[in-house]
């Protein structure tokens, strides 16, 4: 009797959801008979493969070089240039009459050209912009100026003093050279430059030549 008082009272550790129990079907019972599969074991991490410095061309150190800044070639227009300069300077000098007066007059060519280049540099309008020209134009005082026209009227007098005639038309023409290259440059460069002076120095020295070459024949006839 006490017995099934208590089961119809239920039994106070089982509540009476607990009491009923979930009809049992072929689907349940199979999956309760099988076992259940242990977990697959977790695959092991590789490490990462380490690309070889040589493959990245990244050295070791981790530290990346910069790269080198693209150079730029020489033009053909350039190149064409040099080639007909140095062709027609060898041939003003092939028709030279090799002389002592000759010798000396090649010397002091020379010597007059950069003396000009140097006027141009520290007394004529130099182009604004950071280059060379124009640091050295800002940095010369007059005592350069004037030592610069000094060498041009010393280049001059010698050349004068080995062969009047000849020697003066060269100084001339080397000055007049500077004046039409001045004027180019304030026209279409706003001034002198680095360039300019050199092409200016090139141009004095071939004209200079030339006008040796054409004096001698003139003197010879």
């Amino acid at each position: 009797m006490s017995s099934k008082k208590k089961n119809e009272h239920g039994d106070p550790a089982q509540g009476p959801e607990t009491a009923e129990k979930t009809p049992e079907t072929p689907e349940t019972a199979q999956a309760e008979a099988e076992p259940q599969a242990a977990p697959a074991p977790a695959a092991e991490a590789k490490p990462a493969e380490e690309t070889p410095a040589s493959a990245t061309n990244i050295p070791a150190t981790g530290y990346v070089p910069a790269e080198p800044p693209a150079r730029k070639g020489l033009g053909a227009v350039a190149v064409i240039g040099l080639a007909a300069y140095l062709l027609l300077w060898f041939g003003l000098c092939v028709e030279l009459p090799w002389s002592g007066r000759t010798l000396v007059l090649m010397g002091l060519l020379h010597v007059m050209s950069r003396s000009l280049s140097a006027v141009s540099g520290t007394l004529l309008p130099v182009r604004p912009g950071e280059g060379t020209l124009n640091v050295f134009h800002q940095a010369a005082d007059k005592k350069v100026a004037v030592l610069a026209v000094g060498w041009v009227v010393l280049s001059a007098a010698a050349m004068v003093a080995v062969w009047p005639s000849v020697g003066g038309v060269m100084a001339l023409g080397a000055v007049v050279t500077l004046l039409l290259v001045r004027r180019m440059a304030s026209k279409q460069f706003e001034g002198m430059s680095g360039d300019i002076a050199g092409f200016q120095l090139q141009t004095a020295e071939l004209v200079m030549l030339g006008l040796m070459v054409r004096m001698e024949r003139i003197l010879a006839l």
